[in-house]
Formats: C-alpha cells, sequence, structure tokens
C-alpha cells in the first residue's frame, strides 16, 4: 500500500533541515547527477537511440534521459525552486528511516536538453528556425515519455511526500471544486497520478503532458491534496520513526 504526505515546511524546519542536511545530500546525490550527466553527454549525433531504418527507440531514450534501474521508497513531488529543501528533506529521510528518494533532477536528464538535440536536427526549416508543427510532436514525443517514467516511477514508490510551498501551489479564490491550484503542469500530473494509485483504478493511464513557456502563459491546474495526510517534518518523524518494513 502506499501512503500520500502533504509535507508543510515551517521556515524553522526549513533551516535547521538545511544545516544539518543539505550539504550531505549535495554530496552524496553528485556522484549520480556526475555519471548522469557524463552518460548524456557520450550522446552527440544521438544515434545511439536509433534503429538501422534510422527511427528513434523509445525504449533507449528511457533508459538513457530517465532510467528505472534503481529501487526507491520514497517519491518527493515539488517546485524546481524548492529543490534544496528536497534536497535536505531526503537526506533526513536517508539518515533517519534508511529510506532512498527519488529526486527527478538527481536521477533524470532535462528533458529540454534533450528536445533541443532532436529539434535542433529534425524540427528547422531551411531558413535556419524551427517548424512549429514538428517542435510540437518532437516536444509531444519526450512529454509523454517523461510522464510515462514518472507514473512508473510513484507506482514503484511507496511513499509519496508532496512538498507543500508557495512555490509548487495557491488556494484557490474560486474555489470551485479544490482548495488549491498550481501553474506547474507536472505538479498537476504527480498528484494526478498519486490520487488514480489511491483510489486503485486499474485503467490504463495514457497522459500528455505540455508545458507552455510563453510570457504570460499561466495555466492554473486544480489540485486534489485530500488522498494526501497533511504532515509537518516533526508529525513524518513521528509516523516513521516507529515502522520496521518500509
Amino acid at each position: 500500500m502506499h501512503e500520500f504526505f502533504n509535507l508543510q515546511l515551517f521556515k524553522q524546519d526549513e533551516e535547521v533541515l538545511k544545516v544539518e542536511y543539505y550539504q550531505k545530500s549535495k554530496d552524496f546525490f553528485s556522484d549520480y547527477i556526475e555519471k548522469l550527466e557524463n552518460n548524456i553527454n557520450k550522446i552527440t549525433n544521438l544515434n545511439p537511440l536509433k534503429n538501422n531504418d534510422g527511427n528513434f527507440i523509445a525504449c533507449k531514450i528511457e533508459e538513457l534521459w530517465f532510467p528505472n534501474n534503481k529501487i526507491f521508497n520514497v517519491f518527493i513531488s515539488h517546485s524546481h525552486i524548492d529543490y534544496d529543501n528536497a534536497l535536505s528533506i531526503s537526506y533526513w529521510l536517508r539518515e533517519n528511516f534508511h529510506l532512498e528518494c527519488f529526486i527527478d533532477s538527481c536521477f533524470w536528464g532535462y528533458s529540454e536538453k534533450l528536445l533541443k538535440k532532436i529539434d535542433d536536427l529534425y524540427c528547422k526549416n531551411e531558413n535556419g528556425y524551427y517548424d512549429y508543427e514538428k517542435r510540437n510532436k518532437s516536444t509531444s514525443h519526450i512529454y509523454l515519455m517523461l510522464n510515462l517514467a514518472l507514473i512508473k516511477m510513484i507506482e514503484n514508490c511507496k511513499y509519496i511526500i508532496f512538498l507543500n510551498s508557495p512555490n509548487s501551489i495557491k488556494i484557490n479564490e474560486n474555489n470551485q471544486n479544490q482548495d488549491y491550484v498550481t501553474f506547474s503542469p507536472w505538479i498537476n500530473s504527480e498528484i494526478a497520478i498519486s490520487n488514480l494509485i489511491f483510489n486503485k483504478e486499474k485503467q490504463k493511464i495514457v497522459t500528455e503532458s505540455f508545458e507552455a513557456y510563453q510570457k504570460n502563459l499561466n495555466i492554473e491546474y486544480e489540485l486534489n491534496l485530500s488522498n494526501f495526510k497533511e504532515v509537518t517534518i516533526q508529525n513524518l518523524y513521528e509516523i516513521l520513526k516507529n515502522r520496521t518494513n518500509f
């Protein structure tokens, strides 16, 4: 059974975690990040990701950019602005409970770098400008791969921790269905996947995420956090300290 936690980190807890665990977490994850970057940097022309017909092989892209070859206990959903806090929490969990935490940017490649490589080779017109429709197609493929990788990772983790902060969500002023909204399609997707798991829906999930970068284009996604137990860092410690089986 999965467990879901809506973690609200107070300022004093954030400061304590940063002093005690941030540098440890950076040192710990640095090897993983360096190894991943080295593997990705070796791929210069993308040919190792293709078959003999010159077509990309999705599983090879996933294995390189979004590998799923390590066992994790905890998935931490967070805003990229809260990356440092996510690192500190991950090492706090590791040191106190021997839990392995998944943070996407520590174990997966940056999807935009992959898209840049593909777009530069396949999505430019003769005038040197990107083709709009070709770029939409390449983006859809890579974002779908990323979202499916997220589904697999969340399904494989026992604990899902959502790092609740003003950087990730805001109060839903319309308050029609849910209390919170987010501007991040990725946080929206991670919470939606978690809720599907919570509700034990067995239907096949096929989700396509599209993150818009145009200036002033903000899309609000309503978030259902009712299945996430609200905790502080102290509550989470009390919940986990008596666990014998993770």
